[in-house]
């Protein structure tokens, strides 16, 4: 459901389905005006309803950016649990990962935004809480990797670790990539791709 389909949802919403349709809009407001920006009049504006009753979910602006950011880990860490199971070979798990970041950018591209502004916001009150979100996602990424070295499957020269922040820096120019005006949806995927191979040792 886009910020138009929610704007049309004024009245009558159960609380919950309320708090939905405002971060949704929360969140647009954050990647239109930015993390240390968007006050609880934006939220409103998009949402079509009155500033008090965003406060009344969000009550404080610190309530409001954590919200946000709780919203866009959500979405983050889904596209990584996604990929990394069982199931999957070290390769298999990181072209999938790619996949389904690069989807997921281009469908969603102000949680996205968010993202990408958040990875750069040294900022004491959102900085740390990126740092947990960021190692959790190479950690995952990691242990993909450490079990196609393990299996022969993959073998390379650096660490597991080391190879899955490769792969998040990957993931970073991905995300620039989908603002670049030249830039198309198959030209972004197979980038993604070309990449993960080449990080992993495999032949282009």
């Amino acid at each position: 459901m886009d910020v138009e389909e929610l704007k049309s949802k004024r009245t009558r919403l159960s609380p919950e389905t309320r708090q939905a349709q405002l971060l949704k809009c929360a969140v647009t407001a954050f990647a239109n005006k930015g993390i240390g920006r968007a006050v609880h009049a934006d939220v409103a504006e998009l949402a079509n309803v009155s500033v008090p009753t965003v406060f009344n979910y969000f009550r404080t602006r610190e309530d409001l950016v954590d919200a946000v950011l709780a919203e866009v880990e959500r979405f983050y860490l889904e596209v990584a649990n996604m990929a990394h199971h069982s199931d999957f070979g070290a390769v298999d798990a990181l072209m999938t990962h790619g996949d389904q970041f690069v989807d997921k950018a281009v469908k969603h591209p102000e949680y996205i935004k968010v993202w990408l502004e958040w990875t750069s916001s040294l900022r004491d009150d959102v900085w740390p809480r990126y740092l947990v979100l960021h190692n959790r996602v190479v950690n995952q990424i990691a242990r993909s990797i450490q079990k196609g070295i393990d299996s022969g499957e993959i073998s390379v020269d650096l660490t597991a670790r080391e190879l899955a922040m490769i792969f998040m820096g990957s993931a970073h120019t991905v995300a620039m990539m989908v603002y670049a005006p030249e830039t198309t949806i198959d030209g972004i995927r197979s980038f993604m791709q070309r990449a993960v191979k080449v990080l992993l040792g495999q032949k282009i």
